[in-house]
């Protein structure tokens, strides 16, 4: 199939997916989110550079608890490579309250945001990407970010940094790392572990922050590359200080994860 086949391809499955700013500052229903997971398919069949790896899809559940409130995170990450040195990377996280009586709708079982994040990042060095993405979270308007991110592998070892600014209005700066280790135990074992902080900082009011925190045992598959993770997790969310923290504590959240990684 043809690149021009692909784009036109990809542009027909967009006009029947249901408008983006409505799905999520409205009530999102089982079909909605068919449609957008269907459409998040059609972007990795879109792929443009068959030379390059990809696209990889991580899947993780992480299930905790917080002041018996008991949640469940989906989060997906989906990446790749459009052409040469232009890539690709999409994440949604929604978090699902499991204690809710709700009739069904997503809207109803969330405890809080769900976030979308679509990035376009352009090489311009070793290890240096420009950035330019959109940040969707229920409830709130479409959020354009321009910035930079830094990526470093080597021996398992992983550190990733990312700064984006929001330029449109009510903006802030974020600024994202990771650290993160996997070796070897036994055979196809292994173990890894990772840590996610987030840093926003709104212009002229409190900065907040969280943390994810990841430790757990791995399989490969054989015969592919699909690797399976399992073990403790920690999410702490809302950490601040100032007028803000009592009207929005910090939760923090232990529980475990399963993620599922695969190309």
């Amino acid at each position: 199939m043809s690149i021009r086949k692909i784009r036109e391809r990809l542009n027909k499955t967009v006009e029947n997916v249901p408008y983006i700013g409505k799905v999520l500052t409205s009530e999102i229903t089982l079909k909605d989110l068919v449609m957008t997971t269907v459409a998040a398919g059609y972007l990795i069949l879109g792929r443009m550079d068959p030379a390059k790896a990809g696209p990889r899809v991580n899947v993780e559940s992480m299930y905790g608890e917080d002041e018996d409130v008991q949640t469940m995170t989906l989060d997906t990450k989906i990446w790749g490579t459009i052409e040469g040195k232009l890539d690709y990377f999409l994440r949604n996280r929604t978090p699902i309250d499991m204690n809710s009586d709700a009739d069904g709708t997503t809207d109803d079982n969330m405890v809080g945001p769900s976030m979308t994040l679509m990035h376009l990042n352009y090489e311009i060095f070793k290890g240096f990407d420009i950035v330019a993405a959109a940040k969707l979270t229920t409830g709130a308007p479409l959020e354009e970010r321009f910035g930079i991110q830094y990526t470093w592998t080597k021996n398992g070892f992983l550190f990733y940094t990312l700064a984006t600014r929001k330029i449109n209005e009510d903006p802030n700066t974020e600024w994202k790392s990771d650290l993160g280790y996997s070796g070897p135990l036994s055979g196809n074992f292994g173990w890894r572990t990772n840590w996610e902080q987030l840093f926003t900082f709104p212009d002229g009011q409190t900065t907040t922050n969280s943390s994810r925190i990841r430790l757990g045992v791995t399989y490969k598959m054989p015969g592919s590359g699909t690797i399976l993770s399992l073990g403790p997790a920690m999410d702490i969310n809302n950490i601040q200080n100032g007028e803000n923290a009592a009207t929005n504590p910090r939760t923090m959240m232990p529980g475990a994860y399963l993620s599922v990684d695969f190309k």
